[in-house]
């Protein structure tokens, strides 16, 4: 749960700031942003443990603790109480997968580089999270968050640690090429380590590990292939 409290806030904080300097946003719109990316950590942090405490001691496997009606039910709070926390669950549901649903399919229209085809992608992420919805990704959840913070993690420090800070001062953007093959080599050695740590070594913080090992090898690689040029 760490693992996943700290990639969701270290990726959230990181890839929006490199989406926000897109989009020029003001100071008030940083603020915001930054204030819910961190306020929404501290509040799974604090009530998250509480939350899984109650759903122990109702009883509840892993596989049902997920679900709020049931642990409520179980804690014995009156059936009229619990059809409004059935219709907030639905009203979240809803907004989030749309929210994710137009969010993913911004994404691959920068990445195909496709505006006019903006409309076709949100309908592909929504069909697609669709799909993963009824195939049960509800009972991979924590799994599916881990392997997010291991994999994700590497792709910010990348972006936000070298490319802007560091690689950005000795590498001309003209000179990386449309596939950043050092980048992903990069990502897929951090996802890998991160991996390997989540496994093998478990009271280290995986997330961590990745984005640091993804990041010195980037920015070591960058560096040694601008040496290369000058020679």
């Amino acid at each position: 749960m760490i693992n996943a409290l700290i990639g969701a806030s270290i990726g959230g904080a990181a890839l929006g700031a490199d989406v926000g300097r897109w989009i020029k946003p003001t100071k008030r719109d940083s603020f915001m942003v930054s204030f819910s990316v961190y306020l929404a950590a501290v509040v799974m942090s604090i009530v998250g443990p509480i939350y899984a405490v109650a759903a122990i001691k109702v009883g509840l496997g892993p596989s049902l603790a997920w679900n709020i009606i049931l642990v409520y039910d179980d804690l014995g709070l009156p059936e009229s109480s619990l059809w409004p926390l059935l219709i907030l669950v639905v009203l979240l549901q809803v907004t989030t997968c749309l929210t994710a649903a137009y969010y993913s399919g911004l994404a691959l229209t920068v990445a195909f580089n496709k505006p006019r085809l903006r409309g076709v992608f949100v309908l592909i992420s929504a069909a697609i999270d669709s799909a993963l919805g009824v195939w049960g990704i509800i009972w991979h959840w924590i799994p599916f968050l881990n392997l997010l913070a291991n994999w994700i993690l590497p792709i910010a420090a990348i972006i936000i640690l070298m490319h802007h800070f560091v690689a950005e001062k000795y590498v001309s953007f003209v000179s990386i090429p449309k596939i950043n093959w050092v980048g992903l080599f990069s990502w897929l050695v951090g996802g890998i380590i991160a991996y390997i740590i989540a496994e093998y070594v478990p009271f280290l913080v995986p997330a961590i590990i990745g984005m640091i090992v993804a990041a010195g090898l980037y920015g070591l690689i960058m560096l040694a292939l601008k040496r290369k040029r000058k020679h």
